[in-house]
């Protein structure tokens, strides 16, 4: 945790004032894509980094949703991140539905509804599946890293549901 931290802090210092939402998204996308402490000044500040690469992206806005909804999720604001995540999943790229569906999963779970959370789940496990096996024929680096923080937020959302383990977001 403290590495991860670590690493996000010398990100947020190189693009904090980025004026390329993608790096604002890459930055985001980062440090939420594993559990983070909510009251947390860096956190707070990496949030709004997400919400600013929405504001300014003349493209690619599905990408910048994913991003916005995952802080929202680990912020713990479960309303704002299931709208969020939701446009994601209206994506035209098939790699960022399948990146929002583990973690519209997990703000479902944490909302309390369990079996919108298990059916999100099993979209994602159906989803994912194709998607690794087309990863020989991705293309650019993004594309593995969204595939890395599939499988991980995948891992996640499985031992938070079917574990039925409470959870901080």
């Amino acid at each position: 945790a403290e590495a991860h931290e670590a690493l996000v802090k010398k990100m947020v210092g190189r693009y904090s004032d980025s004026g390329q939402a993608a790096s604002l998204e890459r930055t985001a996308k980062s440090y939420f894509a594993a559990p983070i402490d909510p009251v947390s000044p860096l956190s707070k500040r990496v949030q709004e980094m997400a919400h600013r690469s929405v504001e300014i992206a003349d493209g690619y806005h599905e990408w910048m949703a994913l991003c916005a909804g995952m802080a929202e999720y680990r912020m713990g604001n479960l309303v704002e991140a299931n709208r969020l995540l939701g446009e994601a999943l209206n994506s035209p790229h098939n790699e960022c539905a399948v990146l929002a569906l583990p973690y519209l999963a997990m703000a479902l779970h944490q909302g309390g509804e369990k079996t919108a959370a298990l059916g999100r789940l099993r979209n994602a496990e159906d989803a994912i599946a194709p998607f690794l096996a087309e990863i020989d024929s991705a293309e650019g680096s993004t594309v593995w890293h969204d595939r890395a923080f599939a499988i991980l937020a995948l891992k996640e959302a499985r031992a938070m549901i079917l574990d039925s383990k409470p959870a901080a977001p």
